[in-house]
C-alpha cells in the first residue's frame, strides 16, 4: 500500500484551477459568446471546472480474507532473535475494498488539515484497496476462523476507514470553498469578456425599448422610493436590423429588450394593482379573466407610455398583455384564474407562443378565487420545476417567483417569467348569493 494525500498541495492546485477560469472563458468563440445567454455559458464553464469532492462509501465496503503467512520477526510480541532471519507463521491476508465517489486525484493532494498518521492504500477503478496481514492469535485454528484474529481484522479496517474519512472530509471542505466561489468567478469573467467584445465591435448587448412614465401617471399606483427611468434611445451604430452587403454573417445582431429596471417597474405596477384588488376583493371576485386583464392593462397604460403610441401595453388573444416594439413582443403578460396546475402551464405555453426575441420578459398573473391559498402557493414551485421548458429559478419572494424558460426551438433564446398570485376569494352571503353580484330585485313599472 502507498501513502495517500502526500503529493501536491491541494490549496495550490485549487488556486491554479481558479486562475484558469479566464483562459476557459477566452476559448469561447465570440459569436457564441454574444448570442448565448450568460447563465448558460456560466453553467458550461462551471461544469468543466467544478471538482467533485471525495465521498467514501463505507457502507458498501467488502472484505476478502484468505489464508497466508507472514514474517513473525516483524511482530513486536514474538520472540525472534536478531539476525535469525524471517520466521513465517500462519496469518490471514485481509483486503478491504472501499468504493468512493469524486475526483480521483484528490486522494493524492495534501490537505491543509492533517495528522501524523497518513492513510495508506491502493487506488483501483474508483475503489480504495486496504491490504493487511493478521497473524493467528489463539493457537492452531485455520487462518480466517480464529475469532480473535477476525475481531482484530475488524478493528484494523474500522481504524483505517475512519482515518480515510477524516482526510476525505478535510479535502472536501477545501473543495467546497472552491466550488462555491466558482460560479461568481466565471460570471465575472464572462461579463467582462462580453463587454470587451461588444466595445471592440461597437455593439450593444441589447437595445432599450422606449418606455417611460407618463407625465399624468396616477399617484395611487406609484411606488415609494422608485424613480421612473427616462426613455432609452438606441445608438445609431447598432440598429435592430442592420443591413450589410457582405456575404459574411454579422458577428452579432442586438435586439430590443426591456431593461431589468424597466421590467421591475412593470412588475411593481402589477404588484401594486394586485394588492389593491386583494384589499377589496368583493369588487373584483366576480370578474372573468378578460375583465381582470383589462384592470391591469388600464393600470399599466395609465403609468407608462411608449415612444410612438400612448398605449404601450396592448391586448391580443383572450388574456394577453403585450409590449410590442419594432414588430416584435418584448413583454408578454398572461392573466389566469387559478383552476389547478394546468392554469399555470397553459399560461406558460401561451407566453412561449408569443416570445420571439433573444431576451424577452413576461409575467403570469394568477387570480385565486377558491381553495387554500397557502397550499396553492406551495404547489407553484413544483409546477414550475417540472415544466418542460424551465431552465432555472432566478428569484423568489412571498407569493411571487422568477424563472427563466427556454424557447421551444432555440436554446439561445430565453424568457424571464415572473409568476404572481393574488387572492380574490368569492364569498357567499346569508341569502346564498355571491357577494359582489347584484341580485335582480323587483321590477318597478311607472304608471302613466
Amino acid at each position: 500500500m502507498q501513502p495517500l494525500f502526500t503529493r501536491q498541495s491541494l490549496s495550490e492546485w485549487l488556486d491554479k484551477r481558479s486562475k484558469a477560469v479566464a483562459e476557459q472563458v477566452e476559448r469561447i468563440p465570440e459569436k457564441r459568446l454574444l448570442e448565448t445567454p450568460t447563465e448558460d455559458l456560466v453553467d458550461e464553464v462551471v461544469a468543466s471546472m467544478v471538482v467533485d469532492p471525495l465521498v467514501i462509501r463505507r457502507d458498501e465496503r467488502s472484505v476478502d480474507a484468505t489464508p497466508g503467512k507472514m514474517d513473525a520477526s516483524r511482530l513486536p510480541d514474538r520472540d525472534v532473535w536478531p539476525g535469525q532471519g524471517p520466521v513465517f507463521v500462519p496469518a490471514t491476508v485481509v483486503t478491504a475494498s472501499v468504493p468512493f465517489d469524486g475526483f480521483d486525484d484528490l486522494l493524492e493532494f495534501r490537505t491543509s488539515t492533517f495528522t501524523g498518521t497518513l492513510p495508506r492504500g491502493r487506488v483501483v477503478q474508483k475503489t480504495i484497496k486496504l491490504i493487511g496481514l493478521q497473524p493467528a492469535l489463539e493457537g492452531n485454528e485455520p487462518p480466517g476462523t480464529d475469532l480473535a484474529a477476525v475481531e482484530a481484522i475488524t478493528r484494523w479496517i474500522d481504524r483505517h476507514l475512519s482515518l480515510l474519512e477524516n482526510y476525505a472530509r478535510w479535502s472536501g471542505e477545501q473543495v467546497r470553498q472552491y466550488n462555491t466561489a466558482l460560479p461568481g468567478s466565471v460570471r465575472r469573467e464572462v461579463d467582462a469578456r462580453k463587454g470587451r467584445v461588444l466595445s471592440r465591435h461597437r455593439l450593444q448587448a441589447s437595445l432599450g425599448v422606449p418606455l417611460a412614465a407618463r407625465a399624468d401617471s396616477p399617484i395611487t399606483l406609484s411606488v415609494e422610493g422608485v424613480r421612473r427611468k427616462p426613455p432609452i434611445v438606441p445608438a445609431a451604430v447598432a440598429p435592430s436590423h442592420p443591413t450589410t452587403t457582405s456575404s459574411v454573417a454579422p458577428l452579432f445582431v442586438p435586439e430590443y429588450a426591456l431593461t431589468d429596471e424597466q421590467y421591475a417597474e412593470v412588475l411593481k405596477v402589477i404588484r401594486a394593482m394586485g394588492r389593491s384588488m386583494e384589499q377589496t376583493p368583493q369588487a373584483f371576485a366576480e370578474l372573468g379573466e378578460e375583465d381582470l386583464r383589462a384592470v391591469l392593462l388600464a393600470a399599466l397604460n395609465a403609468t407608462f407610455e411608449g415612444g410612438a403610441t400612448a398605449e404601450t401595453f396592448n391586448c391580443k388573444g383572450k388574456a394577453d398583455i403585450l409590449v410590442r416594439h419594432a414588430g416584435q413582443n418584448v413583454f408578454v403578460g398572461e392573466c389566469k384564474v387559478w383552476k389547478g396546475p394546468k392554469s399555470l402551464t397553459d399560461a406558460l405555453d401561451q407566453v412561449l407562443d408569443y416570445v420571439t426575441w433573444r431576451d424577452s420578459k413576461a409575467a403570469v398573473v394568477l387570480f385565486v378565487h377558491r381553495g387554500d391559498m397557502g397550499a396553492i402557493t406551495a404547489s407553484i414551485p413544483t409546477v414550475l420545476e417540472s415544466y418542460e421548458f424551465t431552465k432555472r429559478r432566478t428569484d423568489v419572494a412571498g407569493g411571487e417567483w422568477r424563472w427563466t424558460l427556454r424557447h421551444r426551438h432555440d436554446d439561445t433564446r430565453e424568457v424571464t417569467v415572473a409568476v404572481m398570485t393574488f387572492n380574490l376569494p368569492r364569498t357567499i352571503s346569508r341569502t346564498g348569493a355571491r357577494r359582489g353580484r347584484r341580485s335582480p330585485g323587483r321590477t318597478i313599472t311607472e304608471t302613466p
